[in-house]
Formats: structure tokens, sequence, C-alpha cells
């Protein structure tokens, strides 16, 4: 540690061996797992090929734009609206699901409605209350034979 407080170059050393060392390692990793290096070489040039086709570089706003006559088709016959409620529509059938990675049908988040009216539930509340106490000890509802007093 002393000769490098000593000596100034020691540190550029230094640093050019631990920069080296970490671009060889990560250089290896790639060796060993192709998949790990990202997109090959082909794949990069045409892919830098097709941009160069359709864009160009913008020096003022420093960004790729389209070159004239290049622009991408809107989609035709679709309305922010119906785009909307497509979306929705999407929403409401399928869930994401962090653990797969991916869009699932939500069939077992779905309920079934009750075919019972507003009148018919409120009734069998009543019903259900008439014979039926919550125990605070046991946190249960008690079915009980009769009311100690008249309804």
């Amino acid at each position: 540690m002393n000769e490098l407080k000593t000596q100034p170059w020691a540190w550029a050393v230094t640093l050019a061996l631990s920069a080296t060392c970490t671009v060889g390692y990560a250089g290896q990793e790639n060796a060993k797992n192709p998949s790990s290096a990202g997109f090959t070489r082909a794949q990069v040039v045409a892919e830098r090929d097709a941009t160069r086709r359709t864009h160009r570089w913008d020096e003022p706003g420093a960004q790729w734009v389209f070159r004239a006559g290049a622009e991408p088709v809107a989609a035709p016959g679709m309305t922010r609206g119906e785009v909307r409620s497509e979306r929705e529509a999407f929403a409401r059938s399928y869930h994401w699901d962090e653990s797969r990675g991916g869009w699932l049908p939500r069939v077992a988040l779905q309920r079934e409605g009750s075919a019972l009216t507003r009148a018919q539930v409120t009734a069998e509340t009543i019903r259900f209350h008439a014979t039926h106490d919550w125990n605070e000890a046991t946190q249960l509802w008690t079915e009980h034979l009769r009311r100690p007093y008249a309804l």
C-alpha cells in the first residue's frame, strides 16, 4: 500500500489490471454460455442496416428520426375507443402471473353470480339471523332453535 502512495503510476497499473481481469472474466462467461452473450453479430448488423434504411440521425434533436416516406403506417380502422375497449376486455379475461411470467385466463378467479333477486337475498338474510347467533368466543355462527324474543 505504501508503494501506491509514493509512486503515482502504481494506481494506474492497479486499475488497469483490475479492469482487464473483469473484462476477461466476463468474456469467459460469455464464451461458456453463448445465450448470455445476447445477440449474434449477424443479428446486430441486420438490425443496424434495417434501422439505417428507415431512419436518419437528427443532429439538432440528437435522436434518430424516420426518413421521408418511411413513417410507420397507422393501423387501419381502429379508433382509440376500440383499442381501449379491447384492452379492457383483455384485462377482464386475463391476469398477469408473476411466478410464471405470463398472462393467464381468469377462469379460476371468476365467481358465479347469485340467481336470487335482491329481495330474496334480504329475506334469506333475515331468516338466517332469526336462527343463528354470532359467538364472539369461538368466532363462529351458532344455530339455535328459537329466539328468546319475538320478531
